[in-house]
């Protein structure tokens, strides 16, 4: 079964997008060494509006955050987002400031670098491009994906293939605004690894709640890294009497009972014509009070694999029910699993038909 890897941006979208960026080094120390030990991919934990707040607001030394951060994640590449040409700042600086910029935060312990330009505009991602090969860094081109007449799959392909000419190592699709849609996302990737032919990190906002669906194409269509970008403004509690607007999806010790790994509660229309079929609003809950931990099995076998379990979860916001028929026991959609298992994390033929026959 092909790995599928998992970026976490905890430590930099996530409270840039829900906390206006204030949280502080010490906010970060107790959970620090577990997700060093989690096998994610990367941490994003630098970067974008990080460095700023952390001078503006928080009388934090960036700097020292980074070294910091890296003493207790020795096992993890740490990544950032970087603005191309713009760096972490809000105007274009000289060819010369991006060069040391870039050498002094791989020297300080970053290892990948994220670039992305709000235009598409190859020429403010060169320089950077440049000097994140030169001290050896790996380099993440991305493209800022949004919706207009001039933004085609085809010159997404086009940027792609710009970025590889420039020693892109990976190409992320960057849904920074929550635009991308499902099966977009689908082409996108298709398209990506078909004609660039370089290894695809998706990373969504979760402002319309399509995140998880665009992941779950994104990995059918070939996706190599999958991101866990949320945007919400609300405390995260699921919705067991009515519907409130916003699809969650949280780790919990006390919403579940003992013996249960996850549930998802989903509000929707599933009866009637196919064409009046809707999910409303859908909201997912980890158990996370059971002795084992939570990862990736493909590392820690003992480990209750995330992946497995999220996406026989997203079974259920599609409408899909569990099978308990020992016939059914490699489908995604059965009903039981175990520590250490991967075998869910693909969807199989029952699965697929399930969601033919709901919806077409």
């Amino acid at each position: 079964m092909r790995p599928v890897r998992i970026m976490d941006t905890t430590l930099r979208d996530a409270h840039q997008s829900l906390w206006a960026t204030r949280m502080e080094i010490g906010d970060m120390l107790p959970i620090l060494e577990k997700m060093d030990s989690a096998g994610y991919w990367a941490l994003e934990v630098w970067g974008g509006a990080t460095f700023d707040a952390a001078l503006r607001f928080l009388d934090e030394n960036p700097w020292e955050r980074l070294r910091t951060i890296k003493r207790h994640c020795p096992n993890t590449p740490l990544q950032m987002l970087l603005r191309g040409q713009n760096l972490v700042g809000y105007h274009h600086y000289s060819d010369e400031i991006c060069e040391r910029f870039i050498a002094a935060t791989k020297r300080n312990g970053l290892d990948n670098f994220r670039v992305f330009d709000a235009l598409n505009d190859i020429r403010n991602v060169e320089v950077c491009a440049r000097a994140i090969k030169e001290c050896g860094g790996l380099f993440e081109g991305a493209i800022s994906y949004t919706v207009s007449p001039v933004h085609t799959l085809d010159g997404f392909v086009e940027y792609a293939q710009g970025l590889k000419e420039l020693g892109a190592d990976t190409i992320c699709i960057k849904d920074m605004a929550g635009m991308l849609t499902p099966y977009r996302t689908e082409k996108m990737v298709r398209a990506l690894k078909d004609e660039v032919g370089l290894p695809v990190h998706v990373h969504c906002h979760y402002i319309g709640g399509m995140a998880p669906m665009n992941y779950l194409k994104a990995v059918e269509a070939g996706a190599d890294i999958i991101g866990n970008g949320t945007t919400t403004n609300k405390s995260l509690q699921s919705d067991w009497v009515s519907p409130d607007g916003v699809n969650e999806v949280y780790f919990s010790q006390s919403e579940l009972d003992a013996g249960t790994v996850a549930v998802t509660i989903v509000w929707g229309v599933f009866g009637g014509p196919p064409s009046t079929r809707e999910i409303i609003e859908w909201d997912m809950v980890f158990n996370d009070a059971l002795p084992e931990s939570w990862g990736d099995a493909t590392v820690h076998s003992a480990d209750w694999d995330v992946l497995n379990i999220a996406t026989h979860e997203l079974g259920h916001t599609a409408g899909l029910g569990d099978l308990y028929s020992a016939s059914t026991a490699e489908q995604t959609m059965y009903g039981y699993a175990s520590p250490g298992e991967v075998k869910k994390r693909t969807l199989e033929s029952g699965d697929i038909a399930g969601i033919k026959a709901l919806y077409q």
